[in-house]
């Protein structure tokens, strides 16, 4: 077995030493949503201000997508340092599973978005400035993984999927946050997160959302990566 493996079992076995955070996502967010609709008020400048709590769910995945885009990006980046392809495949696996959670993210920030623009402007999509820009972020990284998926070396699609993963990896947040700082229309308010932009009791479930959230994508990205480890161990074996 290689060393690579061994460091791999290794971290496996950290991860799973740590399993009592993952029993407790489950009543944490319970806790966050009864927060959300008994502790956190109604948002009076909403157009329906019940629609406001939609920040809770909707923003943090938001969040969470260039995080992970970045994880994708950086295990792509020590890859390329590296110059060894072979020897980092580990840490191509680890791109493609950062990747893949980061997808996750993008299409329910998408729906989750879309579900919130059929509430407060009154239709499900309207072509603004953010909603296309997720759509070239999701169309992007689906086409990272068609890149993935037509190249059968190994070595050949951990350099290829490593240099698109990082020049993906700094487009993503460019065009999710950096839009609104262009001379773009965009119904989306850009000072929601900013001091002043929410109450405190939206500040405190918000913040409890978004660890939330980031405990379930840490689960869902440490189960991708051991799936990448057994089958890793399975080419070795055959």
């Amino acid at each position: 077995m290689s060393i690579t493996l061994v460091d791999r079992r290794e971290a496996v076995s950290r991860a799973r030493s740590l399993a009592w955070w993952k029993w407790a996502l489950g009543p944490w967010m319970l806790a966050v949503i009864a927060g959300a609709y008994l502790y956190a008020r109604a948002a009076e400048k909403f157009q329906m201000p019940e629609a406001a709590r939609i920040v809770f769910f909707h923003v943090p995945v938001a969040i969470l997508l260039c995080v992970w885009f970045f994880v994708a990006a950086w295990h792509s980046w020590v890859l390329l340092r590296r110059g060894d392809a072979a020897g980092g495949l580990d840490r191509d696996d680890r791109a493609a599973a950062a990747a893949e959670v980061g997808l996750v993210c993008t299409i329910l920030a998408t729906v989750s978005g879309s579900v919130f623009a059929k509430v407060q402007w009154g239709t499900w999509w309207n072509w603004d400035p953010k909603q296309i820009a997720i759509v070239v972020v999701l169309f992007a990284y689906l086409g990272y993984f068609a890149l993935r998926a037509e190249i059968d070396d190994p070595e050949r699609r951990a350099r290829l999927s490593a240099a698109y993963a990082i020049v993906a990896g700094v487009a993503a947040p460019f065009l999710l946050k950096g839009i609104q700082y262009l001379p773009f229309v965009t119904l989306h308010p850009s000072n929601t997160l900013q001091p002043g932009g929410m109450s405190a009791d939206y500040w405190t479930i918000f913040w409890a959302s978004l660890a939330g959230f980031f405990g379930i994508t840490l689960w869902i990205y440490q189960l991708r990566a051991r799936l990448a480890l057994a089958a890793q161990e399975l080419n070795d074996l055959t």
